[in-house]
């Protein structure tokens, strides 16, 4: 993880997940390469191997104290996997009114899924296709959600320079990702979609209030999953469950910090 400034951490110090214990401050060290203010500082975190799965590219890391006079820590805030699929979608994997999630993108670099289901195909309400084909416009390949440069979009980033703010500006309180996931599975479930689809749709076996799905739904239920038309009727009918505003033009988000802050994505 990189970090504007150490604020007395150091080698040994405790890194906490959730405020739960899960390693150590391997090494805390000068960035060799200085991309931007917020990254003067490298800090390498060991993490115990039974948590290393519970940190996901949405998870976000502040260097904390314990009281005003205490010792200095890592916390670390669990996200889940969504963004780094978002920022890795291509415009070839866009078709129709389907896009193919076959990649995600983690400190600006391409990685494969980790498990079967994170692989699969996530059919848009034809409104959002078609808003998504005019945010594409002409280009032919590339990140569809991309910065300036063509490269693709650093999650921290987009989270401080404008989720965060927007969602200050709206009075919605601070979130990550996660809310955008637990939004639409809230609505998948209202709306009746059978829990294959639902589970096919997301990538993961997760309801909107953290239960597991039913891994015994029934074989027609897995062929519903697979029926690229009855998937798309559904899309289509159950709709958005919020109104999708109108706009004239989309900004590609630029990439580069313009604030200093202590909370970034953590990479281990």
């Amino acid at each position: 993880m990189f970090v504007p400034e150490a604020k007395g951490v150091q080698v040994g110090s405790s890194v906490r997940l959730d405020g739960i214990s899960v390693g150590r401050v391997r090494s805390v060290k000068l960035a060799d390469k200085l991309a931007d203010s917020n990254r003067r500082i490298e800090v390498e975190l060991r993490i115990e191997k039974r948590f290393q799965n519970m940190i996901s590219e949405d998870s976000t890391a502040s260097l904390l104290a314990d009281g005003l006079l205490g010792n200095s820590y890592v916390n670390i805030t669990r996200g889940f996997a969504g963004p780094g699929e978002a920022f890795g979608l291509e415009v070839k994997h866009f078709v129709g009114n389907t896009l193919s999630v076959e990649q995600s993108v983690w400190e600006g670099r391409k990685q494969t899924p980790k498990t079967k289901n994170a692989r699969r195909e996530v059919d848009l309400h034809p409104s959002v296709a078609t808003l998504l084909r005019s945010f594409i416009g002409h280009r032919k390949d590339g990140f569809i959600f991309r910065s300036e440069e063509g490269t693709p979009i650093h999650q921290s980033n987009f989270l401080r320079r404008y989720l965060h703010p927007l969602l200050e500006q709206l009075g919605i309180e601070k979130q990550g990702f996660h809310g955008f996931r637990r939004f639409r599975v809230t609505h998948l479930e209202s709306s009746t979609v059978p829990p294959a689809l639902v589970k096919s749709w997301t990538g993961h076996a997760s309801s909107s209030d953290g239960e597991a799905v039913r891994s015994t739904v029934t074989d027609r239920y897995v062929k519903m999953a697979k029926d690229t038309k009855f998937r798309a009727e559904v899309a289509e009918r159950i709709g958005l469950g919020f109104e999708l505003p109108k706009a004239e033009t989309v900004e590609v988000v630029p990439s580069v910090p313009s604030s200093q802050e202590s909370e970034v994505v953590v990479s281990v």
